[in-house]
């Protein structure tokens, strides 16, 4: 099972998502919270607040775990934390 972690960002009463430009055809074009991997030895809160710097280069900060979601593609299961930062 791949661990991955996700953004819930939100300000102003705005939400920020993001489209896939990148991925197989399961995921590209579709609509998500921004985020991505968790490396090996590093947390998920490292992860996400690495992964919006890397895909927009701002900064965040996790503020708390809200849930988490299991997707079973036909080559992978992908279990996704989300994160309100």
């Amino acid at each position: 099972m791949l661990c991955v972690v996700a953004a819930f960002i939100e300000r102003d009463d705005h939400i920020l998502i993001a489209r896939r430009s990148t991925g197989d055809s399961n995921v590209l074009g579709k609509w998500e919270f921004p985020g991505g991997k968790v490396e090996p030895g590093e947390t998920e809160v490292h992860a996400i607040e690495r992964e919006i710097f890397e895909e927009f280069g701002v900064s965040v900060q996790s503020e708390k775990y809200l849930t988490n979601s299991v997707f079973e593609y036909p080559n992978r299961t992908v279990d996704i934390h989300l994160y309100q930062c």
